[in-house]
Order: structure tokens, then sequence, then C-alpha cells
């Protein structure tokens, strides 16, 4: 082989080209699934991106059905903003909900969010305080800044009787922890 030649060859390994050493395992269909998965994720990002709608909704549907927390939370930005799609406030619920029940806190202080501010805004189903704080403490406790401070907002502003019938003592010592947190390192 001509030296041009084995040097293409080894750039392209390095390059991820499909070269594997000599005894390394080869990727589980998992790993396959795992990198296709991220792959057309970032794929309908970039299509989001250039505001290419009908290709980011495609691919970011197809994610999201199969479970897909990151897919799930931008479609419910999707449908929050009216991007690609009617503006929906119940869709975007859904698709928060989705990816907020697999634990994504961005997803789940939209999703208080949502709760907090749809009937005041003409949009969707009326407000609910409980479920509001339930989403924004779930958003608090994995360290988000924005959750911390609506929860304490909510707090604030939320009769403690209705607190009490939905949430132990406990948890609402916890959450105004929390909102204390945030307070004092704003």
């Amino acid at each position: 082989m001509k030296p041009i030649t084995i040097l293409m060859i080894f750039i392209g390994c390095l390059a991820g080209f499909g070269c594997a050493s000599v005894g390394s395992p080869s990727p589980t269909p998992q790993a396959k699934t795992a990198n296709s998965s991220a792959s057309l994720f970032q794929s309908g990002v970039s299509a989001y991106e250039r505001k290419n709608y009908p290709v980011a909704l495609k691919i970011l549907t197809e994610l999201a059905e199969q479970g897909h927390a990151d897919a799930q939370f931008n479609l419910g930005v999707m449908y929050r903003r009216g991007e690609g799609v009617p503006k929906n406030a119940s869709q975007a619920v859904t698709w928060y909900r989705k990816a907020a029940e697999q634990g994504y806190a961005e997803a789940q202080y939209r999703l208080g969010h949502m709760y907090d501010n749809m009937y005041e805004n003409g949009e969707g189903d009326p407000k609910d305080a409980l479920q509001a704080v339930t989403w924004f403490r779930k958003a608090a406790e994995q360290g988000h800044a924005y959750a911390k401070f609506s929860l304490g907002v909510m707090l604030a502003k939320t009769d403690e009787a209705i607190l009490e019938s939905e949430m132990s003592r406990q948890q609402i010592e916890q959450a105004q922890a929390l909102a204390n947190e945030w307070w004092q390192n704003w």
C-alpha cells in the first residue's frame, strides 16, 4: 500500500468511519439503537433550528412515541409556541408530562409553569396550583433554579390548607426549604 493510502485509512479510523481494532467488541444492538436515536434526535433539533418544522415534527414525533424524553420535551415546546403545529396548550402539557415523568427537570418545570399559568392566559385547562407545586418541587429537587423560585412563589400565594390536602407537612417544609435555598443563592 502507498503511504498516503495508509494515512487515509488511519485518519478514517480516527474519525470513526467503521474501523475496529482486533478483539474489540462490536456495539450491542442497544448501543446501535441509542446512537441511532441520538443521531436522529440531533437531526430533528437541527431541522427545528433551521425552522424546518415539518421535518423536525416528523423526526421528533417518531422518537417521542418511542419514549425519547428529549424529543417529548421538544414536542411540548413546539405545541406550546405553535411552531410547525397549531398552538395547543393541552398537547404541550401531554408531551411535557411524558418527559417529566421520566425525570426530565426542564419538562417538570415547564409543566409546573403550564399548570400555574394556563387559566390566567386563557389556555387549556383551569389553573391547578397543586399540580404546579408538585411539578415545581420535582424539578427543584433536581436543582432547577427557576423551579425553586417558582415553588417559593407558589407556596407564598397558595392557601396552605389546599397544599396540606395533597402534600404532607414534610413535603411542604421540603418545598419551602428548596425555595429558601434558591432565594439565598440568588
